[in-house]
Protein backbone atom coordinates (compact mmCIF):
# COMPACT_ATOMS: atom_id res chain seq x y z
CA UNK A 1 0.00 0.00 0.00
CA UNK A 2 1.95 3.07 -0.79
CA UNK A 3 -0.92 5.89 -1.70
CA UNK A 4 -0.35 9.62 -1.09
CA UNK A 5 -4.20 11.23 0.11
CA UNK A 6 -3.95 14.74 -0.63
CA UNK A 7 -4.72 16.96 3.13
CA UNK A 8 -5.28 20.93 3.03
CA UNK A 9 -1.99 21.63 4.27
CA UNK A 10 -0.01 21.02 1.31
CA UNK A 11 1.05 17.89 2.37
CA UNK A 12 0.15 14.47 1.39
CA UNK A 13 -1.13 12.00 4.08
CA UNK A 14 1.04 8.78 3.32
CA UNK A 15 -0.07 5.40 4.07
CA UNK A 16 2.03 2.45 5.64
CA UNK A 17 3.37 0.02 2.74
CA UNK A 18 1.66 -3.47 2.87
CA UNK A 19 1.51 -5.44 -0.80
CA UNK A 20 -2.20 -6.42 -1.43
CA UNK A 21 -3.47 -9.75 -1.38
CA UNK A 22 -4.61 -10.92 -4.52
CA UNK A 23 -7.57 -12.07 -6.03
CA UNK A 24 -7.10 -15.30 -6.31
CA UNK A 25 -5.13 -15.97 -3.18
CA UNK A 26 -1.86 -17.44 -5.54
CA UNK A 27 1.25 -15.19 -4.18
CA UNK A 28 3.63 -14.16 -6.38
CA UNK A 29 7.48 -15.40 -6.08
CA UNK A 30 8.55 -11.55 -5.28
CA UNK A 31 6.08 -12.07 -1.89
CA UNK A 32 6.42 -15.40 -0.89
CA UNK A 33 8.02 -14.28 2.72
CA UNK A 34 5.18 -11.69 3.57
CA UNK A 35 2.16 -13.06 5.25
CA UNK A 36 0.54 -9.94 6.27
CA UNK A 37 -1.74 -8.10 2.77
CA UNK A 38 -3.97 -5.35 2.72
CA UNK A 39 -7.52 -6.79 1.67
CA UNK A 40 -7.87 -3.67 -1.03
CA UNK A 41 -6.51 -0.85 -1.89
CA UNK A 42 -6.54 1.83 0.17
CA UNK A 43 -8.58 -0.05 2.90
CA UNK A 44 -8.42 -0.61 6.48
CA UNK A 45 -8.72 -4.27 6.57
CA UNK A 46 -5.26 -7.03 6.39
CA UNK A 47 -5.25 -10.49 6.79
CA UNK A 48 -2.72 -12.84 7.85
CA UNK A 49 -1.92 -16.44 5.86
CA UNK A 50 0.15 -18.92 6.45
CA UNK A 51 2.63 -19.94 4.57
CA UNK A 52 2.22 -22.82 1.97
CA UNK A 53 4.56 -25.15 -0.01
CA UNK A 54 2.88 -24.71 -3.36
CA UNK A 55 2.86 -20.93 -4.86
CA UNK A 56 -0.05 -22.62 -6.79
CA UNK A 57 -2.51 -23.02 -4.07
CA UNK A 58 -4.07 -20.02 -2.20
CA UNK A 59 -3.09 -19.81 1.27
CA UNK A 60 -5.22 -20.40 4.19
CA UNK A 61 -6.28 -16.67 6.02
CA UNK A 62 -5.08 -17.15 9.41
CA UNK A 63 -6.59 -13.55 10.75
CA UNK A 64 -8.83 -10.79 9.54
CA UNK A 65 -7.61 -7.94 11.06
CA UNK A 66 -8.92 -3.91 10.93
CA UNK A 67 -6.22 -1.22 10.71
CA UNK A 68 -6.26 2.24 12.45
CA UNK A 69 -5.62 3.65 9.04
CA UNK A 70 -8.85 5.59 8.50
CA UNK A 71 -7.59 9.12 9.88
CA UNK A 72 -7.80 12.21 7.39
CA UNK A 73 -5.57 14.59 9.34
CA UNK A 74 -4.53 17.99 8.73
CA UNK A 75 -1.72 19.58 11.57
CA UNK A 76 -0.85 23.02 11.45
CA UNK A 77 1.57 24.29 14.00
CA UNK A 78 2.98 28.14 14.82
CA UNK A 79 6.38 28.39 16.66
CA UNK A 80 8.08 30.83 18.81
CA UNK A 81 10.92 31.50 20.13
CA UNK A 82 11.47 33.22 23.76
CA UNK A 83 14.68 33.45 25.48
CA UNK A 84 16.16 30.56 23.19
CA UNK A 85 13.16 28.11 24.07
CA UNK A 86 10.73 26.84 21.60
CA UNK A 87 6.90 27.35 21.80
CA UNK A 88 4.91 24.72 19.68
CA UNK A 89 1.15 25.03 19.25
CA UNK A 90 -0.44 22.47 16.94
CA UNK A 91 -4.12 22.35 15.91
CA UNK A 92 -5.20 18.93 14.48
CA UNK A 93 -8.31 18.10 12.35
CA UNK A 94 -9.36 14.63 11.20
CA UNK A 95 -11.06 15.87 7.49
CA UNK A 96 -14.68 14.86 6.20
CA UNK A 97 -13.16 12.32 3.96
CA UNK A 98 -11.58 10.44 7.10
CA UNK A 99 -13.08 6.29 7.34
CA UNK A 100 -12.08 6.23 11.37
CA UNK A 101 -11.96 8.49 14.02
CA UNK A 102 -8.62 9.95 15.76
CA UNK A 103 -7.66 9.44 18.96
CA UNK A 104 -3.93 9.25 18.84
CA UNK A 105 -1.23 11.13 17.41
CA UNK A 106 2.51 10.45 17.34
CA UNK A 107 5.36 12.76 17.83
CA UNK A 108 8.85 11.57 17.27
CA UNK A 109 11.64 13.45 19.22
CA UNK A 110 15.05 13.05 17.28
CA UNK A 111 16.83 15.08 19.81
CA UNK A 112 18.29 14.87 23.30
CA UNK A 113 17.02 17.97 25.22
CA UNK A 114 14.46 18.09 27.36
CA UNK A 115 10.51 18.79 25.78
CA UNK A 116 7.85 20.08 28.07
CA UNK A 117 4.13 18.93 27.21
CA UNK A 118 2.14 22.53 28.47
CA UNK A 119 -1.30 21.99 26.92
CA UNK A 120 -3.96 19.45 25.75
CA UNK A 121 -7.18 19.94 24.58
CA UNK A 122 -9.95 18.98 27.40
CA UNK A 123 -10.43 15.35 27.49
CA UNK A 124 -6.53 14.51 25.38
CA UNK A 125 -3.14 14.24 27.15
CA UNK A 126 0.35 14.65 25.92
CA UNK A 127 2.68 12.15 27.77
CA UNK A 128 6.53 11.37 26.75
CA UNK A 129 7.64 8.08 26.14
CA UNK A 130 11.16 6.69 26.03
CA UNK A 131 11.83 2.96 25.16
CA UNK A 132 11.74 1.43 28.34
CA UNK A 133 8.55 3.30 29.28
CA UNK A 134 6.41 2.46 26.29
CA UNK A 135 3.56 0.40 26.07
CA UNK A 136 4.63 -1.63 23.42
CA UNK A 137 7.99 -2.65 25.73
CA UNK A 138 5.63 -3.72 28.24
CA UNK A 139 3.32 -5.58 26.07
CA UNK A 140 6.65 -7.33 24.96
CA UNK A 141 7.41 -7.94 28.04
CA UNK A 142 4.26 -10.04 28.95
CA UNK A 143 3.97 -12.11 25.29
CA UNK A 144 7.96 -12.94 26.50
CA UNK A 145 7.02 -13.96 29.97
CA UNK A 146 3.69 -14.93 30.25
CA UNK A 147 2.23 -16.06 27.65
CA UNK A 148 5.49 -17.17 26.04
CA UNK A 149 3.93 -16.19 22.28
CA UNK A 150 7.16 -14.50 20.98
CA UNK A 151 10.97 -15.67 22.21
CA UNK A 152 13.53 -13.01 23.56
CA UNK A 153 15.44 -12.28 20.37
CA UNK A 154 12.63 -11.82 18.37
CA UNK A 155 11.40 -9.52 21.51
CA UNK A 156 14.93 -7.74 20.99
CA UNK A 157 14.47 -7.54 17.59
CA UNK A 158 10.85 -6.01 17.21
CA UNK A 159 12.44 -3.30 19.74
CA UNK A 160 15.22 -2.31 17.82
CA UNK A 161 12.64 -0.84 15.01
CA UNK A 162 10.72 0.94 17.35
CA UNK A 163 10.47 5.07 17.58
CA UNK A 164 12.19 5.65 20.47
CA UNK A 165 11.62 8.78 21.71
CA UNK A 166 8.43 10.64 21.42
CA UNK A 167 5.22 12.02 22.39
CA UNK A 168 2.32 10.34 22.79
CA UNK A 169 -1.63 12.62 22.17
CA UNK A 170 -4.02 10.51 23.08
CA UNK A 171 -7.79 10.79 23.82
CA UNK A 172 -8.81 9.79 27.48
CA UNK A 173 -12.03 8.67 26.81
CA UNK A 174 -14.14 7.61 23.25
CA UNK A 175 -16.58 11.35 23.28
CA UNK A 176 -13.04 12.99 23.01
CA UNK A 177 -11.48 11.40 19.63
CA UNK A 178 -11.93 13.32 16.37
CA UNK A 179 -14.63 12.35 14.24
CA UNK A 180 -14.49 13.00 10.25
CA UNK A 181 -14.87 16.60 9.77
CA UNK A 182 -13.62 18.04 13.50
CA UNK A 183 -10.86 19.99 14.84
CA UNK A 184 -9.01 20.44 18.29
CA UNK A 185 -6.35 22.60 19.69
CA UNK A 186 -4.38 23.42 21.21
CA UNK A 187 -1.83 20.82 21.70
CA UNK A 188 1.29 22.92 22.97
CA UNK A 189 4.83 21.74 24.09
CA UNK A 190 8.60 23.38 24.48
CA UNK A 191 11.64 22.67 24.44
CA UNK A 192 15.08 24.25 23.58
CA UNK A 193 15.54 22.09 20.23
CA UNK A 194 15.13 23.85 16.88
CA UNK A 195 12.26 23.01 14.15
CA UNK A 196 12.84 21.35 11.58
CA UNK A 197 10.98 18.86 9.45
CA UNK A 198 9.68 15.50 11.04
CA UNK A 199 7.53 12.57 10.20
CA UNK A 200 4.58 12.63 12.15
CA UNK A 201 2.03 9.41 12.60
CA UNK A 202 -2.18 9.38 12.95
CA UNK A 203 -4.25 6.99 14.56
CA UNK A 204 -7.17 5.37 16.55
CA UNK A 205 -6.35 2.83 19.37
CA UNK A 206 -5.62 -0.23 18.66
CA UNK A 207 -4.19 -3.47 19.86
CA UNK A 208 -3.51 -6.24 17.25
CA UNK A 209 -2.31 -10.01 18.87
CA UNK A 210 -1.02 -13.18 17.63
CA UNK A 211 -1.85 -16.92 17.65
CA UNK A 212 0.76 -19.00 19.62
CA UNK A 213 -0.12 -21.70 16.85
CA UNK A 214 0.92 -19.33 13.94
CA UNK A 215 5.27 -20.16 12.44
CA UNK A 216 7.53 -17.31 13.64
CA UNK A 217 7.92 -15.20 10.38
CA UNK A 218 3.62 -14.57 10.50
CA UNK A 219 3.52 -13.85 14.24
CA UNK A 220 6.51 -11.54 13.24
CA UNK A 221 4.81 -9.98 10.84
CA UNK A 222 1.63 -9.53 12.73
CA UNK A 223 2.65 -8.12 16.20
CA UNK A 224 4.46 -5.61 14.21
CA UNK A 225 1.86 -4.18 12.99
CA UNK A 226 1.55 -2.63 16.48
CA UNK A 227 4.68 -0.43 15.34
CA UNK A 228 3.25 3.01 15.22
CA UNK A 229 5.02 2.90 11.55
CA UNK A 230 2.78 0.21 10.35
CA UNK A 231 -0.58 1.01 12.15
CA UNK A 232 -0.77 5.04 11.21
CA UNK A 233 -1.04 7.32 8.50
CA UNK A 234 1.60 10.11 8.17
CA UNK A 235 2.49 13.54 7.76
CA UNK A 236 5.67 15.75 7.18
CA UNK A 237 4.78 18.49 9.51
CA UNK A 238 7.18 20.66 11.38
CA UNK A 239 8.27 20.27 14.94
CA UNK A 240 10.96 20.11 17.08
CA UNK A 241 14.30 18.45 16.05
CA UNK A 242 17.77 19.91 16.49
CA UNK A 243 19.78 20.27 19.39
CA UNK A 244 20.75 23.55 20.23
CA UNK A 245 24.71 22.50 19.64
CA UNK A 246 23.75 21.17 15.98
CA UNK A 247 25.74 23.07 13.19
CA UNK A 248 24.43 24.92 10.95
CA UNK A 249 25.51 23.04 8.11
CA UNK A 250 23.67 19.61 9.57
CA UNK A 251 20.37 21.57 9.49
CA UNK A 252 20.57 22.53 6.11
CA UNK A 253 21.63 19.46 4.78
CA UNK A 254 18.66 17.72 6.79
CA UNK A 255 16.19 20.77 5.16
CA UNK A 256 17.08 20.38 1.86
CA UNK A 257 17.13 16.33 1.97
CA UNK A 258 13.84 16.15 3.66
CA UNK A 259 12.09 18.68 0.90
CA UNK A 260 14.24 16.93 -1.58
CA UNK A 261 13.18 13.15 -0.85
CA UNK A 262 9.67 14.72 0.05
CA UNK A 263 9.20 15.53 -3.60
CA UNK A 264 10.84 12.76 -5.34
CA UNK A 265 8.15 10.53 -3.23
CA UNK A 266 5.07 12.53 -3.95
CA UNK A 267 4.74 13.67 -0.63
CA UNK A 268 5.28 17.07 -1.46
CA UNK A 269 4.13 18.80 -4.55
CA UNK A 270 6.76 20.72 -6.27
CA UNK A 271 6.44 24.92 -6.38
CA UNK A 272 8.46 27.57 -7.06
CA UNK A 273 8.72 28.21 -3.04
CA UNK A 274 10.56 24.87 -2.79
CA UNK A 275 12.77 25.22 -5.48
CA UNK A 276 14.05 28.40 -4.10
CA UNK A 277 14.15 27.23 -0.92
CA UNK A 278 16.34 23.88 -1.82
CA UNK A 279 18.33 26.30 -3.77
CA UNK A 280 19.24 28.85 -0.62
CA UNK A 281 19.92 25.79 1.58
CA UNK A 282 22.76 24.55 -1.57
CA UNK A 283 24.22 27.74 -1.81
CA UNK A 284 23.37 29.35 2.12
CA UNK A 285 26.84 30.45 3.79
CA UNK A 286 27.51 30.47 7.50
CA UNK A 287 26.98 34.01 7.73
CA UNK A 288 23.65 33.79 5.95
CA UNK A 289 21.46 34.90 3.12
CA UNK A 290 20.18 38.48 3.39
CA UNK A 291 19.08 38.52 -0.58
CA UNK A 292 15.04 38.66 -0.12
CA UNK A 293 13.13 35.62 -1.19
CA UNK A 294 11.22 35.99 -4.70
CA UNK A 295 8.62 33.04 -4.16
CA UNK A 296 6.61 33.53 -1.44
CA UNK A 297 5.19 30.38 0.40
CA UNK A 298 1.76 29.24 -0.78
CA UNK A 299 0.58 26.28 1.38
CA UNK A 300 -0.23 26.19 4.79
CA UNK A 301 2.90 23.56 5.42
CA UNK A 302 5.00 25.84 3.17
CA UNK A 303 4.25 29.03 4.90
CA UNK A 304 5.54 26.49 8.20
CA UNK A 305 8.69 25.19 6.45
CA UNK A 306 9.57 29.05 6.08
CA UNK A 307 8.66 30.08 9.29
CA UNK A 308 10.43 27.26 10.34
CA UNK A 309 13.80 27.76 8.58
CA UNK A 310 14.06 31.44 9.58
CA UNK A 311 14.10 30.75 12.76
CA UNK A 312 16.91 27.36 12.64
CA UNK A 313 19.40 29.16 10.35
CA UNK A 314 19.09 32.54 11.63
Amino acid sequence: MSANQPNDSGSMIELPTLPIYPKDGKIPQVLKDRFVFLTEKDGIGAIATLPSDDPNTPRQIAERITLKIGACPSLTVGVTKIDGTFNYEYRLSNLKGAKQTLGTWVQPLPFKVPVEVVAAPGGWRGSEVDPDESILTRNLSYLVGITGLVDKDRARLIQNHMIKRKIDWFSLDEPQVLHPGATLGSYKLRTKALPGIVLTYFKGDSLIGGDSTWPGDVLDQVLALNWTENDSVSLLTIGPKFDPGVSRTTIKKDYFSIIDGAIKQKRLQPSPFLVEAMSRLMALSDAGNAVPWAAKPATPLEKQIFAAMELSLN
